[in-house]
């Protein structure tokens, strides 16, 4: 994807910073770097379209990513993704 989409949140594991039902501007350009604390949306192998934050830049090519609600899916059970699978960083919400 280049340019904009935007995308319903779905589940909790982004609560409180997005809530479900929330839909969020995803922009994804080639010039725009992905930084540690960005919240990005994946799509992950194993969990599909989801909405994440990046806990650290493993290498160049790998994200590790954690989920704002403590109750989220683990770090460690997701694993590292590749930068591939990233649709975009989020740098907008309209609240429910």
């Amino acid at each position: 994807m280049l340019g904009f989409k935007i995308i319903r949140v779905v589940g909790v594991s982004m609560t409180p910073t997005y809530s479900e039902g929330d839909y969020i501007v995803v922009a994804k350009w080639p010039f725009m770097k992905t930084l540690k604390g960005d919240a990005v949306v994946v799509n992950h192998p194993s969990y599909g379209v989801i909405v994440k934050r990046v806990r650290e830049i493993i290498k160049p090519q790998s994200l590790l990513l954690q989920g704002d609600n403590p109750q989220s899916v683990s770090s460690e059970q997701m694993g590292l993704v590749d930068k591939h699978a990233l649709i975009g960083k989020v740098i907008a919400v309209f609240k429910k």
